[in-house]
C-alpha cells in the first residue's frame, strides 16, 4: 500500500516537472523573442534622432521636397507608402 502511494506521488511529480519545464521553455522562447524586437526598437530610436536620417525618411515616404526642388513619381515607385499609415 505504501509503495503503491510512494508511486502516485512519484508520477504526479514528474507530471508537475514536465509541465514546468514546457513552461520554461516557452518562456524562454518569448525571451528571446522580446530581446530582439527590444533591440530592433533601439536601433530605430537612435535612427529617428538623427536628424539625416528622419530628412531621408520623410522624403522617401512622404515624397517631401525642398524649396524649388521637384520630385517626379515613377511607375516603380511605392505611391501607395504615401496614403499608407
Amino acid at each position: 500500500m505504501f509503495a503503491l502511494i510512494l508511486g502516485i506521488q512519484l508520477i504526479r511529480t514528474n507530471a508537475s516537472l514536465h509541465k514546468v519545464n514546457q513552461q520554461v521553455a516557452t518562456s524562454e522562447r518569448q525571451l528571446t523573442k522580446t530581446k530582439a524586437e527590444n533591440t530592433q526598437l533601439d536601433l530605430k530610436v537612435k535612427q529617428l534622432n538623427n536628424q539625416d536620417y528622419v530628412a531621408q525618411l520623410i522624403r522617401s515616404k512622404y515624397y517631401y521636397s525642398k524649396s524649388g526642388e521637384t520630385i517626379y513619381s515613377l511607375p516603380g515607385d511605392h505611391a501607395s507608402d504615401v496614403t499608407a499609415k
